[in-house]
This record gives C-alpha cells, structure tokens and sequence, in this order.
C-alpha cells in the first residue's frame, strides 16, 4: 500500500516525484520539440547566423555577450521589441 503524500518523508516524496517523471518520460515520443529545437539552433549556427538557446538570465546578458559582435547588438534588440510586439 503506497502511503499518501501528506505523510510521505521528504525523501519518500522525492523518490515518488522521479517515479512519475520516468513514467511520463516512456511516453515521450523519440524526437521531441526539444530535440527540433536543438536542431533548429545548430542548422541556423551552421549557417553562420548566430543563434542562442536558453542564452540569457537576464536582459543584461544577450547585449552584453552580442554587444562583442558588431551589429548583432542591434538585430537583437529589433528581435526582442518584436516578440514584444512593439
């Protein structure tokens, strides 16, 4: 009898939180949109155009880090106001 979650131990939570994650992840189909996504990134890189995955922590970051390249600083801020709709 599997006890309830009010009176697992931390521990016991913990395990069964891994149990229903590695569950759910048989049922993960074999290429993702994780995976597209990867793909995606690496094909717009190979082709020389500079592209970043889960790049920034903060505003500061991109421009900071683009702001080396010359002209990337501004495509990067017309991206940002344009996902903003602005």
């Amino acid at each position: 009898m599997q006890k309830s979650e009010a009176t697992m131990t931390p521990q016991e939570h913990a395990q069964h939180i891994v149990h229903l994650l590695l569950d759910a992840q048989r049922e993960w189909p074999s290429v993702t949109d994780c995976d597209r996504l990867d793909r995606a990134f690496a094909d717009l890189n190979g082709r020389g155009i500079v592209a970043r995955q889960n790049f920034a922590c903060c505003k500061l970051a991109p421009d900071f880090h683009l702001g080396k390249r010359p002209g990337l600083l501004a495509i990067a801020r017309d991206v940002k106001l344009h996902a903003r709709g602005i």
